[in-house]
This record gives C-alpha cells, sequence and structure tokens, in this order.
C-alpha cells in the first residue's frame, strides 16, 4: 500500500509539474494584441503612429505582439464602426489617437478593456479622466500645446504685434480648450486676441483673409482642422505680409514663421510605455497622465525671409528645427 501511494503521489507531481510548464510555455508565447485606432493619416499622426510602434517594439522586444491598426479614412462617422472592428479582435488593451476617436472608444468599449488615450490636448475637458494625476476612467498622453511659450516666442520675434487673429474649430474640443487657454493668457502679455469660429470649410479662405487685414499676427492652436489649412492660412498671411504662428510642426512646415511645439513621435513612445504598464498589470484608472510639458522651438526660414525678418541671437539660440 505505502509502494502504491508513493507511485501515485510521484504520478500526480509529475502531472503538476508538466501541466505547470504546459501553461508556462502557453503563457510565453501568447501573443499579446494591441489595437490602435486613430480616425486618420496625418503627418502628426504618423508621427504618433511612428513612435508607438518603436516604443511597442522596445518594451516587448522579447514577446511575440501584434498591434491591430485600424483608421476611419479621415471619416468621422466611421470612428465608432473602426472601434468597434478592432475590438472584435480580441485586444488586450485599446489604444487610441485624437480626443474624438478616444472619446468613442469610452463609449464602445467592454468592460474590463483598458484604453490609453494619445496625443490628447484636455483630457478632463473632454470627459475621459476625472484628473491628470488619479484619472479612473482610463490614461495616457496629452499634448497640450505649450501655449505660453508661443506667445512669449510672438512678442519676442516680432514685438509690435499688439493683435492676434484665432482661427479655431468650434466642434473640436482641442480647438476650444486652445481659444480658452489663448485668451486667458494673452492680456498679460499685452495682446487682444480676436478668436473666430470656422464652422464650415467654405467660408475658411474668406475668414482667414478678414483675420489677416484686422490683426498684427494669425495663431492657431491644437485643431486638427486648422492643421490641414496650415498651407493656405501662410499663404494669406503671407500675401498680406503679417506672420503666421502655429502649435505644430505640420504647420510650420507648411509656412508658419515660427511654432514652439511637441515631439509628436515622443508622445507615441510614451503612449506606449503606458500601455506596457496595463499589459504588466496595473489598472489604467491608475496611472497618472504624461504631459509633455516642454516645447521645441521650429522656425521656417522661407517664410522669415519672406517677411524681412531677422531672428535675434537669443531667439535663433533656442531654435530646434528649421525647416525651407
Amino acid at each position: 500500500m505505502r509502494s502504491t501511494r508513493r507511485v501515485f503521489l510521484l504520478l500526480t507531481a509529475i502531472c503538476v509539474v508538466l501541466m505547470v510548464g504546459a501553461s508556462c510555455s502557453q503563457s510565453s508565447t501568447h501573443t499579446v494584441r494591441i489595437g490602435l485606432v486613430y480616425i486618420g493619416p496625418h503627418e502628426l499622426i504618423n508621427q504618433i503612429v511612428t513612435g508607438f510602434r518603436a516604443g511597442i517594439a522596445q518594451d516587448f522586444k522579447d514577446k511575440p505582439v501584434e498591434i491591430v491598426e485600424r483608421h476611419a479614412n479621415g471619416d468621422q462617422t466611421q470612428i465608432s464602426s473602426t472601434i468597434n472592428g478592432a475590438i472584435a479582435s480580441k485586444l488586450d488593451v485599446l489604444a487610441t489617437i485624437t480626443t474624438p476617436v478616444s472619446q468613442q472608444a469610452l463609449k464602445n468599449a467592454p468592460q474590463g478593456l483598458g484604453i490609453v488615450f494619445i496625443g490628447v490636448t484636455d483630457p478632463v475637458g473632454a470627459g475621459l479622466v476625472k484628473s491628470l494625476e488619479k484619472p479612473e476612467f482610463t490614461s495616457g498622453v496629452s499634448d497640450i500645446a505649450p501655449l505660453q511659450a508661443i506667445l512669449a516666442i510672438i512678442k519676442q520675434i516680432t514685438p509690435k504685434v499688439k493683435r492676434i487673429g484665432f482661427p479655431y474649430s468650434p466642434d473640436e474640443q482641442p480647438a476650444l480648450y486652445s481659444r480658452r487657454q489663448v485668451e486667458a493668457l494673452a492680456p498679460t502679455l499685452g495682446y487682444v486676441v480676436d478668436a473666430r469660429p470656422v464652422t464650415s470649410k467654405d467660408e475658411l479662405p474668406t475668414l482667414i483673409r478678414d483675420l489677416v487685414r484686422t490683426n498684427d499676427a494669425i495663431l492657431v492652436g491644437a485643431d486638427n482642422a486648422m492643421f490641414e489649412a496650415a498651407p493656405l492660412i501662410a499663404k494669406t498671411a503671407l500675401d498680406g505680409r503679417k506672420p503666421f504662428y502655429a502649435a505644430d510642426s505640420s504647420s510650420v512646415k507648411a509656412g508658419a514663421i515660427a511654432g514652439v511645439t511637441v515631439d509628436y513621435t515622443e508622445i507615441g513612445r510614451a503612449g506606449a510605455d503606458v500601455v506596457a504598464r496595463v499589459l504588466k498589470g496595473e489598472k489604467v484608472g491608475t496611472i497618472p497622465v504624461r504631459t509633455m510639458s516642454e516645447g521645441v522651438l521650429e522656425v521656417n526660414q522661407t517664410s522669415l525671409k519672406k517677411l524681412g525678418i531677422t531672428l535675434s541671437k537669443e531667439v535663433a539660440d533656442q531654435v530646434k528645427a528649421t525647416y525651407q
């Protein structure tokens, strides 16, 4: 009986070892599935995607990972179905780029699926988190533009500017946030802000021409529609001999004379770091929202020359990127 019991216990131990080994083997070969959803290709979004993919590759270099990337082809009406299509892939976590996509994901995602937003200007105002320190619902990375620094650089480059024309999209939460911030900060530097909503693409050319005519400079904040309209805004401003400033590198490349911008590739990498923390067991709602507090000064040398502006040494020493 004792011999039989020893054999039974030995066989049981072997079975346990084999089961644990099989479980560990299965766990080590489990492919982590990360959803990545956005509205559509755009220079800044592409930079986020590049940074995000690089960050995930670094954080999970020893584990099999699949990034389920989906976008809505620039169609706002397709955001919900695009998110649902990604969710149907049985994701471990869902990363979303920009405010509208992140807001819709919060509505669509099943309970238990962690959502990590990337490139959301005002996550509190967008209803994605309760606070930056204790998010509760989601977490991620904000691309809050350094508007104070932009207003300061306007004074350094073009000290005679008093009135700033500010076109914005009234249906974009980041644009509204930017407008409120600019209107609050501008008086401390002696500026008057002429903020006007752009309700349709058709009215944009006329509205920009009027802003150029009645103001000393043009500024755009965190505003996807204005990012896309940057070539038109830049041309109209230059034709009217007025400086155009921006909060994004794509607008500076398109002709804005300068901008204090955030590094969107780094925002993507930071988003990947938050995703990694979720996949390692942290609850998404307990991870503080990341912000990129320091901006970088970028200038467009061609636009500066067209307006006959020469940067002082103090400003030139701050420039991190120059476009022609």
